[in-house]
């Protein structure tokens, strides 16, 4: 195989890969998280206000995460 042809698969494959919504990062995770149409690493659901971690439930403003606590104040 053409070593440029290599390259070009190698750039197909990393376009294809989901890129996280919180870190703008690919995600190479087996499993990725789909919240609000976009798609995250697991460590990266968080509240955008307090920054703890998300698991369960979630709300959305502006296609930012939040808490309960944080997305009603």
């Amino acid at each position: 195989m053409d070593a440029r042809f290599g390259d070009y698969l190698e750039l197909i494959k990393s376009k294809m890969r989901e890129v996280c919504a919180g870190c703008n990062t690919p995600i190479s995770d087996r499993f990725l998280l789909r919240v609000n149409e976009r798609s995250w690493h697991e460590g990266c659901v968080k509240c955008a206000a307090c920054l703890q971690p998300l698991s369960g439930t979630c709300y959305c403003r502006n296609r930012q995460l939040y808490c309960k606590h944080d997305y009603e104040k």
